[in-house]
């Protein structure tokens, strides 16, 4: 495993920090990004609209009250004024009248219900989207992270190393031009140095895509002195099994899917309720005052159940229930849908892991080999064996190999935030997992939806 001597080695190879006081740690980039970048609060707007939704939905559950107040003048011609009128059968007079109603739905086919808790499953469904658009976040903060640190770790090597192929080229110039060198050797030197150049110019555009990309996820650049923290190798399954069941369990992406069929449930009963009839009970008061010609002084005071029952010839309610049950569908099949691209996620994550270890330590191994011969040209050099040439090739071959043995080890780590990734605990595992807590019951599994259909 990814062990104190590795990351030691891999910060004398880039002269980089790996756990400094003063260096921007892993989790305080994570935590920038997770805290600044737009696509955050562009998720919680979900959130917060189903938050509302559940409140306007809940409101049926409370009594409406309604008060009206009228005033004017009338004219009436109605029975009442014929039978008190002998010229005319009709009158005016000024009116004044006021109502109020308090109106409670006692019954209504359990719509009411059904819409509260499909709301509060999209309201879930939203919880865990956010959760997942911070971890999708999280971890390309994490690669940008990595990767700024490989570029920089190996454009300081380079320029460390350039004195050393200056020198040497130096050298060669010097022989060629005291009549002992040889001129095509010369050439072959000066071949190196630009082959050198093109690498170095190469290592300096990744630095500044790699601190585009810090800019595009934090909001600003980035700091000179980076910390490459240890990944929780607890966390991390041996067992590809496992791992695929684990995050079944536990990933977001899959959390949020389950809600909004869970959702989609309750919606089919929702629009059942158009098959029962609706009973409202109601308390009103009305007070009227006219001219007694045309009906007088009124006061009307009702307690009352209504009972509305009203049937859809065209099958409408029926059309409604069955789009209902096609959305639940859909929603059911992309559950399936998701489990087969998490569990593709997982094993091509473990996949990546396994061959970034094996790659570094074969990577380790020809480090060795390149360190044993660059002493052995040393000394053969110091024996007149090889030319100065053959040093400088020797010392060029093994910076490459520095270079690459650090890259892998990069990409060892980065394999490792990966396999976090995605099992969906790659906040957790960065100390910033953020717990469902608005979630009050786990998610119904797909058979549970299935039985409600």
């Amino acid at each position: 495993m990814f062990n104190a001597r590795v990351l030691l080695s891999l910060a004398v190879f880039t002269g980089l920090s790996v756990s400094t006081a003063h260096a921007q740690s892993l989790t305080d980039m994570v935590s920038q990004t997770l805290l600044n970048h737009p696509q955050i609060e562009m998720s919680k707007t979900a959130l917060d609209a189903a938050q509302e939704e559940q409140k306007e939905y809940r409101s049926a559950y409370f009594p409406q009250i309604s008060v009206n107040a009228t005033t004017g003048r009338i004219y009436g011609d109605n029975a009442t004024s014929r039978g008190l009128s002998v010229t005319r059968g009709a009158g005016y007079s000024d009116l004044w009248e006021k109502t109020a109603s308090v109106s409670q739905m006692l019954f209504d086919g359990f719509e009411t219900q059904n819409r509260v808790d499909a709301v509060k499953a999209s309201e879930n469904a939203a919880l865990y989207n956010v959760m997942d658009v911070k971890e999708q976040l999280a971890f390309k903060a994490v690669q940008t992270y990595i990767n700024l640190m490989r570029a920089r770790g190996g454009h300081l090597m380079l320029a460390k190393h350039e004195k050393l192929l200056q020198d040497y080229k130096e050298r060669i110039e010097t022989s060629v031009r005291d009549g002992t060198g040889n001129e095509a050797e010369l050439r072959q030197a000066e071949d190196i140095l630009l082959t050198f150049e093109n690498f170095k110019a190469d290592y300096a555009g990744q630095i500044k895509a790699a601190e585009s990309d810090y800019l595009e996820l934090v909001g600003e650049l980035p700091g000179s002195d980076f910390a490459l923290p240890l990944p929780p190798e607890n966390m991390i399954l041996e067992n590809v099994e496992e791992a695929v069941a684990q995050a079944k369990e536990v990933h977001p992406i899959l959390q949020e899917m389950q809600f909004v069929a869970s959702a989609s449930g309750y919606g089919v009963e929702a629009e059942k309720a158009a098959f029962y009839p609706d009973v409202t009970g109601e308390l009103s008061y009305l007070k009227s005052n006219k001219e007694e010609m045309i009906g007088g002084d009124v006061e009307d005071r009702r307690a009352i159940v209504r009972m509305n029952w009203s049937f859809e010839t065209g099958g409408a309610a029926m059309a409604r229930v069955n789009k209902k049950k096609l959305e639940r569908r859909d929603a059911l099949a992309k559950i399936e849908e998701t489990q087969r691209q998490v569990e593709r996620n997982v094993r091509l994550a473990y996949a990546e892991y396994d061959t970034a270890k094996k790659q570094m330590d074969n990577q380790a191994k020809r480090l060795k080999i390149n360190e044993d011969l660059s002493e052995t040209y040393e000394t053969q050099f110091e024996g007149a064996l090889v030319s100065v040439l053959d040093l400088m090739r020797a010392q060029n071959q093994l910076l490459k190999t520095r270079i690459e043995a650090a890259n892998s080890r990069y990409r060892y780590v980065l394999s490792q935030y990966a396999v976090l990734a995605s099992l969906g605990r790659l906040q957790e595992a960065l100390g910033l997992n953020e717990k469902a807590e608005k979630v009050a019951n786990s998610p119904p599994s797909s058979d549970e939806i299935t039985e409600k259909q």
